[in-house]
């Protein structure tokens, strides 16, 4: 009688493992993969390659199936043998130019929502910081300009006072921000996403995804744009959608019975800087709020769009349609409440790999940005968590300094 022996490691090769759809997918797109090259990757059909991404309750392969998918997509294996307990509201799910995007654009951005959301809610769990979601009641279908008032009257905000930080208004009503490039390609066609996350069938979290880009007025723009996406748009998506974001985002950030009382009496550029300054937005913004009230005909809007086109700063010869003056004169703002959940949740050291377990094994690649983009943990840090927050331990930042 012959006894064949079979080697640890061919045994290991034929073990069966059991490996989720919804985990599979997610890496694929948001490493802007066809599913076809993945298949050919790793030596399977495409129609095998589509049952597994089309698996909801999970599908066993061998082991070297798996590791060949790991290879290729470049995430931990375990990372597959996961179930996602994260769900994206993609009903939900806003960007400015989701008409003209790719299916595989739009499913790149929902996976790192999804990655976000697991991120927000673990850290939720973990150090039990809960911050108040407090968002302006729409139930009437308010205007977006009412809705604005509303957010402005909730957050204590006189109608004549401009919003010093755009991104900390939105941490203390509860909205999550992560800054980082979602866009995995050469065009990307958004600097911002907005969505809400959280448990299967519990979407309770607000996100808001900010690309970095180096325009501390856009980056305001957009984070008050989305900011109206969340508050108008999470029931219910008109068709008129981004107006009516834009029409929220004009009104928080220049109130029209300011703007109709500072608005100058002769409109130039020059005229309009001390606007930009002062209420932090672009004069391409305070142009267009100005046609919307009334305040300049659409003959002057359209002169002085072509005068900002015309416009070149001195010594650098860009167009101040490009970069506006004062494009150095204040900060990008940068999120700081999820830094602040890191600190509470890792105390000392925010080490990458045990991030990365925590988080489902998503590769360091993708969660480095996220925590690069918050801003650095600083002595005013508390301030991104409200009085109001349930369960927070203050910490002393590790980088403060005696006075002396």
């Amino acid at each position: 009688m012959t006894i064949t022996s079979v080697s640890t490691a061919e045994q290991k090769a034929n073990e069966r493992v059991r490996i989720f759809g919804e985990r599979v997918k997610g890496a694929r797109t948001m490493e802007n993969r066809t599913s076809g090259s993945v298949a050919e990757a790793i030596g399977r059909s495409a129609s095998w390659y589509s049952r597994i991404e089309d698996s909801e309750e999970g599908v066993s392969v061998d082991r070297d199936t798996l590791r060949l998918l790991s290879e290729t997509l470049r995430f931990d294996e375990a990372h597959f043998e996961t179930r996602a307990g994260v769900e994206v509201d993609r009903a939900a799910l806003c960007f400015r130019a989701k008409k003209s995007m790719t299916k595989a654009q739009v499913e790149q951005v929902a996976g790192w929502a999804r990655m976000s959301g697991e991120l927000i809610v673990d850290l939720v769990e973990r150090t039990t910081t809960v911050i108040p979601l407090s968002l302006p009641d729409v139930t009437d279908n308010p205007s977006p300009e009412l809705a604005a008032r509303r957010f402005r009257e909730l957050r204590g905000l006189k109608p004549h006072e401009p919003i010093g930080e755009m991104a900390r208004e939105l941490e203390k009503s509860g909205i999550y921000i992560v800054s980082a490039e979602f866009a995995n390609d050469d065009d990307p066609k958004h600097d911002a996403v907005s969505t809400w996350v959280g448990r299967r069938h519990d979407h309770k979290y607000a996100l808001v995804m900010l690309r970095p880009i180096d325009s501390w007025e856009r980056t305001r723009m957009s984070l008050a744009h989305e900011a109206g996406h969340l508050v108008l748009h999470r029931q219910q998506q008109p068709a008129d959608r981004e107006d009516q974001a834009f029409d929220f985002a004009s009104e928080l950030l220049m109130p029209q019975d300011a703007m109709r009382l500072e608005w100058p009496a002769r409109t130039t550029l020059e005229t309009l800087l001390p606007l930009k300054f002062k209420w932090g937005v672009s004069l391409a913004a305070l142009i267009m709020r100005g046609h919307k009230l009334g305040l300049i005909s659409d003959l002057h809007r359209r002169s002085l769009f072509k005068q900002l086109s015309s416009r070149r700063s001195y010594g650098t010869n860009v167009s101040w349609r490009t970069r506006e003056p004062g494009a150095a004169d204040r900060p990008v703002e940068k999120p700081i409440l999820l830094a602040r959940m890191l600190e509470l949740a890792f105390r000392d050291n925010i080490d990458m790999t045990t991030l990365s377990r925590m988080i489902h094994f998503y590769p360091e690649r993708y969660l480095r940005p996220i925590v690069e983009g918050q801003a650095p943990i600083t002595e005013r840090l508390h301030a991104a968590i409200p009085a109001d927050a349930t369960n927070v331990t203050p910490l002393r930042p590790r980088t403060a300094r005696a006075r002396g």
